[in-house]
């Protein structure tokens, strides 16, 4: 009998409340309190239990490497940071319980939920730019959240109020910044290429219209990147696709040029990182976020800095933070661990691309590694979770994996 058959409503109601929890306690300004991702913990830890889940290699080889990090990162600092590193095996275990319970569902699963996410974030970003008196309405409405240095959030839980430059709204759907969302948006956008082989569906359509709306200059960068990518797979007459590869060069060109989110602003931020004192701007834009940690790295380069804050920032205040994901993941974590979850983060795509027959492992790492560029996303579960795809979708080439594919879309609701 098939799983489709077999699995229970309540069952798959169960998938998108793990799935909406998974997305909540990676940057929803109301569930970022160390008793919410306690809690987070214990509960997707229970389900991974009673679903008869079990621990694999892929998961205890990259913990017990992690925790040879810290013992090293201790002997270097003189401190055992207990809380902090705790707080990061607590954030890896709740992705790791969630996508293990999810199993090979978690793709369509996450597309249906982030699709659904986007059309919501969507009625609200227009009704705010048609109708502006609506926001003081609607925070009448929301909840206040203190996000520490990210400042005071208003959240409608499923939504985010943000005012953008100017008079324009920008959409952050429920995350604590527009550019926030453009993140997991772009990853909607991989895994619903990666599981259909169809940038334009309808689905991908509501993703890319939400895209749009949260005017996020890395998650546009990461766009035309993702174009460029399609191109070159389409099947086509290699002079079709060569005019078309220009077409979208030209057109990331004029945008680029001509949009003051994407161009001015990212010519303003270099000239402001070339001009200033990295540490007496008080900016914490991509480029000087990267200049700092490059500071903060020197003389710790193999096993890094560490989660806790004394130890991870040369020269550290209360309002710092760090803004590139890339750079910050290497200062806390080191150079050895930073290769070493790149090979599992390249495996668990390369696993994920055999099981739905896609070659689009090399393209999905690099868009990651571009929305990281102005994001600290490996703070959060649902990006550490992406280390674990591995664990859940398995490459067995002696199987049909049609079947396979059917067998996910039939065990989520469409």
């Amino acid at each position: 009998m098939s799983n489709s058959v077999t699995r229970k409503k309540p069952e798959i109601y169960l998938d998108y409340i793990l799935m909406v929890l998974l997305f909540f306690v990676s940057g929803n300004p109301l569930f970022s309190s160390k008793n919410i991702y306690l809690v987070s913990f214990l509960f997707s830890m229970i389900l991974f239990f009673i679903r008869g889940k079990k621990f694999d290699k892929q998961f205890s080889l990259f913990t017990i490497v992690l925790f040879v990090v810290f013992i090293f990162q201790t002997y270097i600092f003189g401190n055992f940071p207990a809380v902090s590193i705790f707080g990061v095996f607590i954030r890896i275990s709740i992705a790791y319980f969630i996508f293990k319970s999810l199993d090979t569902r978690f793709v369509s699963v996450y597309i249906n939920t982030i699709y659904y996410i986007s059309i919501l974030s969507l009625f609200i970003f227009v009704l705010l730019n048609l109708l502006p008196p609506i926001h003081n309405l609607l925070l009448n409405v929301s909840i206040k959240a203190e996000t520490g240095n990210n400042g005071t959030r208003y959240s409608l839980v499923f939504y985010t109020l943000i005012r953008g430059t100017s008079l324009f709204y920008r959409n952050s759907g429920p995350f604590w910044e527009p550019g926030a969302f453009g993140g997991y948006l772009i990853l909607g956008l991989i895994f619903n290429y990666i599981k259909t082989s169809n940038f334009f569906n309808r689905k991908g359509i509501v993703l890319l219209i939400a895209l749009l709306s949260t005017a996020s200059t890395t998650a546009f960068i990461a766009l035309f990147v993702f174009l460029y990518f399609l191109v070159l797979k389409f099947k086509i007459n290699k002079i079709y696709k060569f005019i078309m590869l220009i077409l979208v060069v030209f057109i990331s060109f004029y945008l680029y040029t001509n949009v003051a989110f994407i161009g001015e602003k990212i010519s303003s931020q270099i000239e402001s990182a070339e001009s200033s004192s990295i540490y007496t701007n008080t900016n914490s834009q991509r480029f000087l976020s990267a200049l700092r940690d490059f500071q903060d790295i020197k003389g710790y380069y193999l096993w890094g800095r560490g989660p806790l804050l004394k130890n991870r920032y040369s020269i550290w205040s209360t309002s710092d933070i760090r803004t590139n994901g890339l750079t910050d993941y290497w200062v806390r974590f080191g150079s050895l661990f930073l290769i070493f979850s790149s090979v599992y983060l390249f495996s668990s795509f390369k696993r994920l691309c055999c099981y739905y027959n896609s070659g689009f492992a090399i393209a999905a790492i690099t868009l990651i590694l571009i929305v990281l560029q102005s994001e600290t996303y490996f703070n959060f579960p649902l990006f550490l979770g992406l280390f674990f795809l591995g664990s859940v979708y398995k490459c067995d080439k002696s199987k049909n994996r049609l079947s396979k594919h059917v067998l996910a879309n039939s065990s989520a609701i469409d």
